[in-house]
């Protein structure tokens, strides 16, 4: 990992936990990954009031199902400050020779100047980097 010049940084402890529906990580493997793998996991954060608060609006399984369906779409999914205020991510899927999401990158930055559009600059060379790897680890699915 490069350290930053700037003084101030944002960074994820390497083996974190992120949370399923605040991060864009947990989205995102919420998003890619067979609904068996993650619903015990999504259903008790959208029981847990705590947790239920900082993922914003998503407060039913229609509000998820229409941000998974976007997640999909893009082919990555966002947030702007859901998990931290001030904090925006982009995270993409990385699928195996099988077509299964086994990890996820992941960029992360303040809101600004962090370009967290997810047409914008850094969510297209996280996809290409996203679709790179996962070819390195034999995905064939069409990008």
């Amino acid at each position: 990992m490069e350290e930053s010049s700037r003084p101030v940084t944002v960074n994820a402890k390497a083996g974190s936990i992120m949370p399923m529906l605040a991060s864009g990580t947990g989205r995102t493997f919420a998003a890619f990954l067979p609904p068996a793998m993650v619903d015990v996991l999504i259903q008790r954060e959208l029981a847990d009031s705590r947790r239920r608060a900082a993922a914003g609006n998503i407060r039913s399984r229609t509000a998820l199902t229409v941000l998974l369906d976007a997640v999909r779409q893009a082919g990555m999914a966002g947030v702007t400050g859901e998990m931290m205020p001030g904090v925006h991510a982009l995270s993409g899927p990385l699928f195996d020779r099988t077509g299964l999401t086994v990890a996820c990158l992941t960029c992360m930055g303040t809101a600004w100047p962090f370009d967290s559009v997810l047409d914008g600059r850094v969510a297209r060379a996280l996809f290409a980097a996203a679709r790179q790897v996962s070819a390195q680890m034999g995905d064939v699915t069409p990008g």
